[in-house]
């Protein structure tokens, strides 16, 4: 089992959601409102000075779909018109998932 953390401008989501949606992953929470400073650019912190927000998500899913999500996001990223949609992830091993 993999945890898949990734962190998207709110303008970029929906597409996120809808690859999410298209693989039939059935298993992720998202976290709307995030502030977030990333390596590339601009801040979001919801203000005057640096408008904007991220979103969140984490997937818990197997090996195999963890590949086609991140082969996915890499997509997205290539596509992407600039620096702030770029989409933001990495991945780890679960030892366990309870339900």
């Amino acid at each position: 089992m993999k945890m898949i953390y990734i962190t998207s401008n709110i303008s970029v989501f929906p597409q996120v959601r809808e690859m999410l949606d298209t693989l039939m992953i059935d298993s992720y929470q998202v976290i709307e409102r995030a502030w977030s400073k990333s390596p590339k650019g601009d801040k979001r912190f919801d203000d005057p000075v640096w408008p904007g927000y991220n979103v969140i998500i984490f997937v818990q899913t197997d090996n195999n779909n963890c590949l086609k999500i991140t082969s996915k996001l890499k997509i997205i990223n290539d596509n992407a018109h600039n620096d702030n949609e770029l989409i933001t992830w990495a991945e780890w091993s679960l030892d366990k998932l309870n339900s």
